[in-house]
């Protein structure tokens, strides 16, 4: 058996070991030409949203039995192809017994907060160069404003709790009925006109796709901030940048963004991007929100002990 994986795990020494226990393993990094030439004999695929696993991919991978994903996103992964082509295909976005230890997403989602509302990137490069401009950087604190959070599930929760320990006033929205003590229940409407901060913590569905239109940053104040650390294309995209640029919205954290599994030179060009570089108040994260030791390895560790498990019941189910 052949496994492939583009994740990491080199500093998983338990999780390389037990994949190599089941067959040849195979670490191809983010090289998605080398991907394509190690597909056609690989039975399994260890892999997030390092790259795009789309028809043309599973176009090279026919004997591709199991797709093994450490994380709970899955617009990288064609589920229509999977299902079609009849490959078992394991995530976390329903471990929830793992998921409850891990709060790295809603801890990132707050640094870029303070790092957009305090203007830290810029500060920091001026202390690098001698330059003690404090007044220059001068931003807001979070006490007594109104934290709206779209989407009290898990991160949601966590990220109320965060915001109450600022002494924040804190709103919500839900698909689902949902009650926390501290939080006001109210409407999207209402939530985009009264919040300081609008915090993006859902699921990417057909309902959650370009969530936040033109229409959406229309209803917001010219003084609030958006944070997204769900999926890019719950946000229009073309809609923020144009709700930057006119002033309908002060500034936006983005951790992550439509297409990040491109090339360097692609994400290079991509217009969130390409604005960032000129433009201080749209801070870009690499979908490094998630990326702490306690929870990119642990849910890498995780995936490979289920992909293991699953082999060896497999076999057993031969003999």
């Amino acid at each position: 058996m052949k496994i492939v994986s583009v994740c990491d795990l080199s500093r998983i020494p338990e999780a390389v070991r037990l994949l190599k226990e089941m067959g040849t393993f195979v670490q191809v990094g983010k090289d998605r030409e080398r991907l394509l030439k190690e597909l056609p004999d690989t039975q399994v695929y260890f892999g997030g949203a390092e790259l795009e696993i789309n028809k043309a991919a599973l176009d090279c991978a026919p004997n591709l039995r199991l797709i093994g994903s450490p994380a709970t996103g899955r617009d990288h992964l064609d589920l229509h192809e999977i299902a079609q082509r009849n490959i078992t295909l394991f995530h976390i976005a329903e471990e929830y017994d793992l998921l409850k230890t891990l709060t790295a997403t809603t801890e990132g989602a707050f640094t870029l907060l303070l790092a957009l509302i305090r203007n830290l990137p810029a500060a920091l490069q001026d202390a690098k160069q001698g330059i003690w401009s404090r007044d220059k950087h001068t931003g807001f604190q979070l006490f007594e404003k109104n934290l709206g959070i779209i989407g009290l599930g898990r991160l949601g929760t966590i990220a109320a709790r965060i915001g109450q320990g600022f002494g924040m006033h804190v709103l919500a929205t839900d698909i689902q009925e949902r009650q926390m003590d501290g939080v006001r229940m109210v409407d999207l409407d209402t939530l985009l006109r009264e919040s300081d901060v609008v915090m993006l913590h859902v699921h990417l569905t057909p309902e959650t796709t370009g969530l936040m239109n033109r229409e959406a940053f229309a209803r917001m104040k010219p003084s609030a901030v958006l944070i997204n650390t769900s999926r890019g294309k719950v946000v229009d995209q073309d809609a923020l940048i144009d709700a930057l640029s006119t002033g309908k919205i002060a500034g936006a954290g983005l951790d992550v963004i439509d297409g990040e599994w491109q090339s360097q030179e692609a994400l290079y060009h991509h217009p969130l991007i390409a604005y960032a570089r000129t433009h201080d108040h749209l801070l870009i994260t690499p979908h490094s929100s998630s990326a702490t030791v306690e929870s990119i390895y642990g849910a890498r560790l995780f995936m490979a002990r289920k992909i293991v498990a699953y082999i060896k019941e497999q076999e057993a189910g031969r003999l």
